[in-house]
This record gives structure tokens, C-alpha cells and sequence, in this order.
């Protein structure tokens, strides 16, 4: 698996970022020493902008955010190679994070306040990523026989 030297990447299946980063103490030295993190994210929600305006507050390391999906974001930092500007990788899935661990882009890490915060079955077991949030999906299903869709059974 090859490293890259000044970055560590950091999966995180269905993950904010800035809820990593806010602990800020597993960052090795060198890492944010311009004073900024870039953050390469599949996540598309409003709020994540809060935590990392808060985390820019906190810590006085601004935080670039570039997204797009997944496959795009891996291919990037792919093709970017030993170059690639990025220091965090979020997902939101963990087929993607499964093809980065694939593709040799994520370095290891060993931090003890991710680990005593995560619990030992979101987190890969040599420190290659870190699962921040996790999401439940339901299904329900009736006794009652119908011919209709589920997309039919929920329109009203």
C-alpha cells in the first residue's frame, strides 16, 4: 500500500468531518502547520458548514472544503498522487471507503482520542479510517397482501 508522506487521510463512513477534526489533538505535526486543513467531502449538508466555521474558531486552522462525489473525490486524489493537497477524505458510504482503503489511499493513524471515542467496530483495525456517524435504514413490511408498489403504498 503506498503512503503518502505529508498527508493522512482519514475515511469516515456517513462522517463529518469537522467532528474529527474538532479533536484536533490526533493531528501529527505538519499537518495543518499552513494554519489550514483541506477536506475533501462526499457530504452535502448545510450544517456541516457550521461545524467547520466552529472548528476555524476553535483552533484558528481554516478549513477548505472541496466536494463532489465519492468516485470523483477517490479518482482525484488518485491521480493527484504524492501531490494531492487533500488531508481528509470524508464518505458517506462504505463501498467508497472500501475502494480507497483499495486503492492504497489512506495512511495509518494511531490516536487516542479517536480511539477512545469511537468504538473499536467503526474504526479499521490498523487506523486507516475512522467511522464518525452511522445511519439506520428501515424497512417494514405488512401481513396484508397487496398488488401495490411501495412507492404506491407511500403516495398519497
Amino acid at each position: 500500500m503506498s503512503k503518502f508522506s505529508r498527508r493522512i487521510f482519514l475515511g469516515a463512513s456517513a462522517a463529518t468531518a469537522a467532528a474529527a477534526a474538532s479533536q484536533i489533538s490526533w493531528v501529527k505535526p505538519g499537518l495543518a502547520q499552513s494554519g489550514e486543513v483541506n477536506l475533501y467531502s462526499s457530504r452535502h449538508y448545510d450544517t456541516d458548514e457550521l461545524l467547520y466555521n466552529n472548528f476555524t474558531e476553535q483552533t484558528g486552522i481554516k478549513v477548505n472544503v472541496l466536494k463532489g462525489n465519492a468516485d470523483q473525490l477517490i479518482t482525484r486524489i488518485k491521480s493527484e498522487g504524492r501531490n494531492s493537497p487533500a488531508d481528509l477524505l470524508v464518505t458517506v458510504d462504505a463501498a467508497r471507503l472500501w475502494r480507497a482503503e483499495e486503492a492504497g489511499l489512506f495512511a495509518p493513524i494511531s490516536s487516542t482520542v479517536l480511539e477512545g471515542r469511537i468504538p473499536e467496530n467503526l474504526r479499521h483495525p490498523e487506523g486507516l479510517w475512522f467511522g464518525l456517524t452511522k445511519r439506520r435504514g428501515w424497512l417494514c413490511t405488512t401481513k396484508i397482501a397487496s398488488t401495490k408498489t411501495s412507492y404506491q403504498l407511500t403516495k398519497r
